[in-house]
């Protein structure tokens, strides 16, 4: 079965707290809609990140093993709602930009978090390396301009949106 039985083996603390915030009792989150995961292990804080964005848009109550298509996709990392910006990730056509995370890519992230969705949002940043293996955010690639471009939505975001960074020990 998918990475989550690793992390429920391995971070049953994490799992159950998030999984009790996001089902609490009244249907109100009760968990933060801008998180920041910090270590050493970022496909540990990557495979949280996707198992939080699943119970936040599962329809059939996010049981681990649970089938509905939003899982499905969350699982196959092709739900339209979660989406990963790296320097890499998340990359309009017209930015040719390598190295950072551009302010046209801020950009779109705000006009798509103006359209209403039926989904959960989740918009999870971090880095990949040259050959696109995960890597924890950093200075370098989320630059001060392009932080800045986004610091009223991560105050103030639309309903129904998390932002979730992933940041490394380095």
């Amino acid at each position: 079965r998918w990475q989550m039985l690793s992390l429920s083996d391995n971070y049953p603390f994490l799992i159950d707290y998030f999984h009790k915030g996001i089902s609490a009792a009244g249907g109100e989150q009760k968990i933060s809609h801008c998180l920041l995961f910090y270590g050493s292990d970022i496909d540990a804080q990557y495979s949280l990140a996707l198992e939080i964005a699943r119970l936040l848009n599962c329809k059939e109550g996010g049981s681990d093993d649970c089938q509905c298509l939003n899982c499905k996709w969350i699982r196959e990392n092709k739900h339209p709602a979660v989406i990963t910006v790296s320097r890499t990730d998340f990359k309009p056509d017209d930015d040719k930009t390598k190295t950072v995370i551009s302010i046209r890519q801020t950009q779109e992230i705000r006009s798509m978090l103006m359209m209403t969705s039926d989904y959960h949002r989740v918009v999870i940043f971090c880095d990949r390396d040259d050959e696109g293996n995960l890597q924890g955010l950093n200075y370098k690639v989320f630059q001060e301009e392009a932080a800045n471009s986004l610091l009223k939505t991560f105050e103030e975001p639309p309903q129904n949106t998390t932002f979730i960074i992933l940041r490394s020990e380095e």
